[in-house]
């Protein structure tokens, strides 16, 4: 097998962060409802320190003038040409090449790993690398300067709006504590770890029940829904570029056992996202 490219270790990274932020993308909206919020109901946000003061007031101006501050159409211009609809909130009769094959691999994964007899496990293992390879392919196709300019233009202010969903001074404001260290999503895709928080998510709910009630609102359940489908979906495409679904078979049931718990995640998420709409 010939070895990766020297680009490939940035490419993975780049591309498996923007499907996780993507996923996620709730969390800036949350923190942009949070800085609207901030000079309304200023009493409750009394605590807050000059720094995170400037942090919201950059988020309520910036936002949508400023490319590294890209508001909610700009960051869809962005990421849908590239991974399609978030699988957060996919639209009806919404495809991309990049849904399709994810959806490919996760049923293929369903089909191996909730199969009743061992019988045919070998044909569907090789079901599973075939899809992977398939996979692979058009994953490859995702680099260069766009995939590079998408990940500058959204890294940096999901990373500030975690921030604030992690400080305990703005989080008092909704009288819930923040979100932990390392939350919502890890530092390192393939090393996850602990990044699931109730805290947290109910943080989320409550942000979006008191300042964006309605439709677009995100429930407690469904949000560490949306942070596994992120963090296991990002793992298992690094983990299908770095071309380990062509290791031996238990590395390759890792890999399997990864994009499984994507498409459980989706399916406790309960959209439509495991057949690619």
């Amino acid at each position: 097998m010939s070895s990766a490219p020297a680009s490939a270790p940035k490419v993975r990274a780049d591309i498996a962060g923007l499907y996780a932020r993507w996923t996620l993308d709730c969390v800036i909206e949350a923190a942009a409802a949070i800085a609207n919020d901030y000079p309304k109901r200023y009493r409750q946000y009394r605590a807050v320190a000059v720094d995170m003061a400037n942090i919201l007031a950059n988020i309520r101006s910036r936002t949508g003038f400023d490319p590294e501050w890209p508001n909610t159409a700009q960051r869809a211009s962005i990421m849908t040409p590239l991974l399609g609809q978030s699988d957060a909130k996919p639209s009806a009769g919404a495809t991309s090449s990049f849904r399709a094959g994810a959806a490919a691999l996760r049923s293929a994964a369903i089909a191996y790993s909730e199969r009743v007899y061992d019988t045919g496990e070998p044909m569907l293992r090789l079901a599973f690398v075939n899809t992977a390879r398939h996979f692979q392919a058009y994953l490859t196709t995702l680099s260069g300067s766009v995939v590079d300019r998408a990940r500058q233009d959204t890294e940096p202010l999901f990373a500030l709006s975690s921030v604030i969903l992690r400080d305990a001074s703005v989080t008092q404001a909704f009288g819930l504590p923040p979100g932990p260290e390392g939350w919502p999503l890890p530092d390192r895709i393939e090393k996850p770890g602990a990044y699931l928080s109730g805290d947290g998510a109910c943080l989320i709910e409550e942000v979006f029940r008191l300042l964006q009630p309605g439709a677009g609102s995100v429930t407690q359940q469904q949000f560490l829904a949306l942070q596994r489908a992120a963090v296991a979906g990002g793992r298992t495409i690094q983990l299908i570029l770095e071309r380990q679904h062509e290791a031996a078979v238990d590395r390759l049931r890792e890999v399997i056992g990864d994009a499984y718990t994507w498409a459980a995640a989706l399916r406790d998420l309960g959209t439509d996202a495991n057949r690619g709409k």
